[in-house]
């Protein structure tokens, strides 16, 4: 795996072998007002590196990525934007 962006902060648990791991976004400040702040995507990055990411927002929409670190350029906003690999991701509360 390639390294991850050094303004990224993406927490990543390292496993022995290739398995399918959860992610989810946190946005800490939206400067667009789109998407708003907390918790505002959640995916899946599979054994081959490839993501899957669903938005939890007024507008849903799923979108590919050939890693996480092209979701980290993407979406990352500089640190704005936390991104939590490894981690159990449960539905939002409503």
């Amino acid at each position: 795996m390639s390294e991850i962006p050094k303004h990224s902060t993406v927490e990543l648990e390292i496993l022995e072998e290739a398995q399918m791991k959860p992610f989810w976004l946190e946005r800490v400040e939206d400067e667009s007002g789109v998407s708003g702040v907390g918790r505002v995507a959640e995916g899946v990055i599979f054994s081959n590196g490839w993501c899957a990411m669903t938005w939890l927002t007024e507008h849903p929409s799923i979108a590919f990525y050939q890693s996480i670190e092209e979701v980290v350029a993407i979406h990352g906003h500089e640190g704005d934007t936390k991104i939590h690999v490894g981690q159990e991701v449960r539905a939002p509360k409503t």
